[in-house]
């Protein structure tokens, strides 16, 4: 059965091979090589062989087959508004100001040295499915905000607003115990110019313009050893991008990635077969872990464009996690992380840019027993949690369909709430955010 599945996933990557070498060129949706994670970011921008983040099917969906719990991924979304974002936003000052000297906001603006209405979002979900395998989703929208048009003369036209956006389904499978293997498929949308600016102002000398659409698939393969990760993958195999204005046909940037990830530690403890050493009665990587990784990707028609990301890791009582990394084309990367067992967050610095990548990621892990036994205790947890932000009961109670079901919707209202200029939209969706507070805190409590 694994080698009938293997040969039908090497049959469509050389299918999609040979489509890209009858088209080869240079690349566009360059937004596909944003890094979409704070955590990848962190450690050099290089997470093909890491498989512990939902953002890393960005990189290789292999890795999604080692997720055991429902695991959901934001990035540059902050909390919407209430205890949880207060509490976010602490954080993130603290850590702006301590690690970084500057303020670190939750909806953390994308290279407004260019452009100040510049927006970079990810999303990435993951769950596994008994006896199925492992499905992720992944989304990804980059907008460089509003262009103001003018004519030769100064004369203003009008205002449009330029995004990409790419959206994702991820499955994967373990097979031979220790590998992994996925895929994607994905649909990329780019929206350059309005008809009006391509027609109407020839002398802007804009070659293409209007909507332009491709489908892509990425394929992956991860081993995994206690402590070490090897992984491959192929990126963006898959139709040119034709954009409705124009005739000209754009590949996708095809990217051929390799990587190796280990936790020397819990290598050696593995390797040496010895008694694990410990500290406070646990072993020391539970106290003291550390990471390193060594990534490599190339574009296949340009064998010049290679990139190498290298990066470190180093975590303390699964608490806080420091890391640095880099890559030879953007320079060098910082990142901090705080684990707060079921919610993460986490920063870095988007290379020399004053930039920043915040991530959440929300963990669906059931209470340990002697919490669940203690039926006040419990309780007061699961009211604790859902006044944090909309489904986060549901999270504490490992129910992460059902929190998820609560958080996305409230994640968009509270997003009205902050950025629209329409009062009445405002009120909307304030009402419907209190809604989904007090609905997602009832269902939590009652159905404990």
């Amino acid at each position: 059965m694994c080698k009938k599945y293997l040969s039908i996933c090497v049959t469509i990557i050389i299918t999609f091979l040979h489509i890209n070498v009858l088209y080869a060129d240079r690349p566009t949706a360059a937004f596909l090589n944003i890094p979409p994670g704070a955590k990848v970011l962190g450690r050099g921008a290089g997470f093909t062989g890491d498989c512990l983040d939902p953002a890393s099917i960005h990189y290789n969906p292999a890795a999604i087959v080692f997720h055991d719990k429902f695991t959901l991924t934001v990035l540059n979304q902050g909390l919407p508004p209430g205890l949880g974002r207060l509490i976010q936003q602490g954080i993130l000052v603290l850590t702006g100001e301590i690690f970084y000297g500057t303020t670190i906001k939750p909806e953390s603006p994308w290279l407004d040295l260019l452009r100040p209405d510049m927006v970079y979002n990810n999303f990435s979900y993951v769950m596994s499915v008994h006896g199925i395998g492992t499905v992720g989703i992944n989304a990804t929208y980059l907008t460089t905000g509003v262009t103001d048009v003018y004519t030769i003369d100064g004369v203003y036209v009008g205002s449009f607003e330029s995004y990409d956006a790419a959206a994702g389904i991820s499955y994967g499978r373990t097979f031979l115990n220790r590998f992994g293997f996925g895929i994607t498929g994905k649909y990329i949308y780019s929206y350059l110019t309005p008809e009006w600016v391509f027609g109407r102002l020839p002398e802007l000398g804009i070659p293409t313009g209007g909507t332009g659409t491709a489908w892509a698939a990425d394929f992956g393969i991860l081993y995994r050893l206690w402590g070490m990760n090897v992984g491959a993958s192929v990126q963006n195999l898959g139709t040119k991008v034709r954009y409705s204005l124009g005739d000209s046909l754009y590949r996708l940037p095809l990217r051929i990635r390799g990587s190796v990830s280990i936790e020397p530690l819990i290598f050696l403890d593995s390797l040496l077969h010895t008694p694990t050493v410990k500290i406070f009665d646990k072993p020391i990587y539970d106290v003291v872990n550390l990471k390193f990784n060594y990534d490599r990707a190339y574009d296949p028609y340009e064998p010049d464009d290679t990139w190498n990301s290298f990066g470190f890791e180093v975590t303390l009582w699964n608490f806080f996690s420091y890391r640095t990394g880099e890559w030879n084309i953007m320079g060098t990367s910082r990142g901090i992380g705080f684990n707060l067992r079921n919610v993460e967050i986490d920063v870095a610095k988007y290379f020399t840019w004053d930039t920043y990548h915040v991530q959440l990621t929300f963990h669906s892990i059931n209470p340990p027993d002697n919490i669940k036994n203690n039926l006040k205790l419990h309780r007061s947890l699961i009211a604790a949690s859902s006044v944090l932000a909309p489904g986060g009961g549901q999270f504490y109670k490992g129910e992460g369909i059902k929190g998820s079901l609560f958080f996305v919707p409230a994640m968009y209202l509270g997003r009205t709430i902050l950025t629209s200029d329409s009062d009445s939209d405002k009120t909307y969706a304030a009402a419907g955010l209190i809604i989904l507070y007090i609905g997602a805190g009832i269902e939590a409590i009652l159905t404990n």
